[in-house]
């Protein structure tokens, strides 16, 4: 696993933090125009087979919770 700390490219004072998995997906926490994130793999929250198959990732709006 690499950890990751670095910016969206084009969004000022954007913050991304996190590691890259072994599969090659990211897992951690974006930061973009003021709201926070979490990316984390779908298998962890889609349990359909079908539909893990096509979303790799999940993102989640911190204020949601």
């Amino acid at each position: 696993m690499n950890s990751l700390l670095c910016f969206v490219l084009g969004e000022a004072d954007s913050l991304v933090s996190g590691i890259l998995l072994k599969d090659g997906r990211f897992e951690g926490k974006l930061l973009v125009q003021g709201e926070e994130y979490f990316i984390e793999k779908s298998e962890k929250y889609l349990k359909d087979e079908i539909t893990k198959d096509v979303f790799h990732s999940v993102r989640m709006l911190i204020r949601d919770f």
